[in-house]
């Protein structure tokens, strides 16, 4: 039964689609009730608690202002303390000024410097500064002007008005707020001068607070003349509106004291009740919709299981009969691979595919062999950059990237190569873009064939047809024969060659022409005696066949050259007989290396093609001579 077909019959019968549209909504009006009553409940909770922190902040502040005034009141009573000192004096004398400061400015850190000032004998209404001490009073020399001292001015003209101790106005100094506190001293009916103090604000309130992370205290000062300004700089906590205010007045003047709750004052009076009420009346919520939907919900549950059962039936049937197919694909896709695989493992030529990085995708058994290697060690080092070229590996991989990038084909008509054995091949090299899994920059699909020989006889033949021209033209025999030899040399790399020449007994061996073989080396086989264990040469005249040595070190036919030649570089010969065109023998041509080596199929070729110029070119200046 598909799904269609049961959600049909369901709908079949009204009275159970009337009722399941009726209960959809009994869930949600269940989950609003159940969510607002429990945000009501912790609500309540956090209220109170914030009451009470609220409380509980006012009875601190309230202390703490008390504890403000009462510090003010000790070290206004300093001043104080002076004029009673010097109120029946005749005469201010600076020691007993100074006997009576000296241990206050220790008791009282708020109080900053004390100063006596008298009348001017100079212009009305000046005052001089007569006597000071405290950490701040060198601010206020004897002999200064009042007037240059911002605040002193004022409060001296408020304290001889009212006659008794008044406080300045904040008066901003060091990034700080002081206070200014002037007292009359009187003698008689005149004045005789005054009494001042300086106080640090922030002290004074920070002697009252004592208790860190306590409510912070703020003093400002109003009256008609000075405006009020904060004493303190204000910092308020984040919860403005607990700021408590208190209105006192001393001095003349009407102060304004506040206290502002420190920051996280209520994270303090915070508990868990109002999380807890709230995840209780949720967890309430939850379980009533549980059981309200758990309960609506059984019977369509009963009703679904049957055609869900049948859904899952004909799904298992369809993702078996998938699974199948899948497999019998993936079984022909490996017969297919190892058919792919057997048959580019029959081609000859190297079959390989590259990715932009070097490393190899793909390969077939002629390019592991070529890299001396198999197939699965080649593919899987995907680390190692094999390159086609060890020659020139960097240029060689900026090429096949560029051609990757710019999806062309490049064809490499000669690709020199180096094998495992250390001989040099041409190759003919195709590159085609392609797209292969895993290769995600790119890859080349690449076919190289080996054109060595094909490439060595195109050489020869070239050189055999430019010689016989030479001889057509009629230019010197002995002159060809060294051309012979020049292009034997440029055509093999790493080769030095020789042509002996039969003397006329027929059993000696004469030099003919040898331009890159030392002298000394010419000049001693000069006149060998041909023999069938006589090197490479003499056996090859002897014999009148090839003679290959391998390595003149170990060979016999060379134990008595072994000397001259490890002095003359030569580890491998091979000598090949020089006939006319009636086979009677010439001489003798050969091939020198410098390490030990075997001819391969095209180098005996290339050898009797070499033998075979040089016997028309011999035979051409005999002929030439006779006549």
């Amino acid at each position: 039964m598909s799904r269609s077909s049961w959600r049909l019959e369901e709908s079949q019968d009204p009275g159970a689609e009337a009722m399941t549209r009726s209960g959809r909504y009994v869930p949600v009006v269940i989950g609003c009730a159940g969510v607002a009553g429990s945000l009501l409940l912790a609500g309540g909770l956090w209220f109170s608690e914030r009451s009470a922190a609220r409380a509980g902040f006012e009875l601190e502040a309230m202390r703490l202002t008390d504890a403000a005034v009462s510090e003010l009141q000790i070290n206004l009573e300093q001043v104080r303390g002076l004029v009673a000192l010097f109120q029946g004096s005749q005469v201010v004398e600076a020691p007993d000024f100074r006997t009576f400061t000296e241990q206050s400015f220790v008791r009282h850190p708020p109080l900053r410097a004390l100063f006596w000032i008298e009348d001017s004998a100079g212009a009305a209404g000046a005052r001089l500064v007569r006597m000071s001490e405290g950490p701040e009073a060198p601010d206020y020399p004897p002999g200064s002007a009042l007037v240059t001292h911002a605040g002193l001015a004022s409060v001296l003209a408020h304290a001889r008005e009212r006659g008794e101790l008044t406080l300045s106005a904040p008066v901003e100094r060091a990034g700080s707020a002081r206070l200014i506190a002037l007292a009359p001293v009187v003698a008689g009916v005149e004045w005789r001068g005054f009494v001042g103090g300086l106080f640090d604000v922030e002290l004074l309130l920070a002697q009252a607070k004592r208790t860190p992370g306590a409510a912070e205290v703020f003093l400002s000062a109003e009256d008609s003349e000075l405006a009020g300004v904060p004493l303190t700089r204000t910092s308020l906590a984040a919860d403005a509106g607990s700021r408590y205010v208190e209105d006192l007045e001393f001095g003349g003047r009407r102060w304004h004291l506040s206290a502002a709750p420190p920051a996280g004052f209520l994270a303090a009076h915070r508990t868990w009740w109002p999380w807890i009420g709230l995840g209780f009346g949720l967890l309430a919520t939850g379980l009533l919709l549980a059981t309200v939907v758990m309960a609506s919900g059984r019977m369509r549950i009963l009703r679904l299981v049957e055609g869900r059962t049948q859904e899952v039936k004909q799904a298992y049937l369809t993702l078996s009969h998938e699974a199948k197919e899948r497999m019998w694909a993936m079984s022909e896709r490996r017969q297919l691979e190892q058919q792919l695989r057997a048959v580019i493992d029959l081609v000859p030529d190297r079959i390989f595919v590259k990715d932009a990085l070097g490393r190899f995708l793909l390969a077939n058994e002629a390019t592991a062999e070529a890299y001396d290697t198999t197939v699965e060690r080649l593919t899987a080092a995907r680390h190692v950059d094999r390159n086609s070229t060890p020659l020139r590996p960097e240029k060689t991989l900026g090429e096949e990237q560029s051609a990757m990038q710019e999806r062309r084909s490049v064809v490499l008509p000669a690709l020199p190569f180096v094998d495992p054995q250390g001989r040099r091949r041409i190759l003919h090299q195709v590159m085609i873009p392609c797209d292969v899994f895993g290769a995600q920059l790119g890859a080349m699909l690449c076919v190289a064939t080996d054109i060595t020989e094909q490439k060595q006889a195109e050489d020869v033949l070239r050189a055999h047809n430019r010689l016989l021209s030479a001889l057509a033209r009629g230019e010197d025999p002995e002159r060809v024969l060294a051309q012979i030899v020049h292009a034997a040399e440029e055509l093999v790399a790493d080769m030095h060659c020789s042509v002996l020449l039969l003397a006329s007994d027929g059993r000696h061996l004469r030099h003919g022409f040898a331009p890159s073989l030392p002298q000394e080396y010419n000049a001693a086989i000069d006149g060998l005696e041909i023999g069938p264990h006589v090197g490479s040469c003499g056996a090859a005249a002897a014999l009148g066949e090839r003679v290959v040595v391998a390595d003149v070190m170990t060979h016999p036919n060379w134990e008595p050259y072994r000397a001259l030649a490890q002095s003359s570089g030569i580890r491998a010969c091979w000598s090949q007989p020089i006939r006319a065109a009636d086979g009677a023998l010439l001489g003798t041509f050969a091939m020198y290396y410098p390490a030990p080596r075997v001819p391969e199929p095209y180098e005996e070729r290339f050898m009797e093609a070499m033998a075979h110029m040089a016997g028309i070119a011999i035979e051409r200046s005999r002929f030439e001579a006779h006549l």
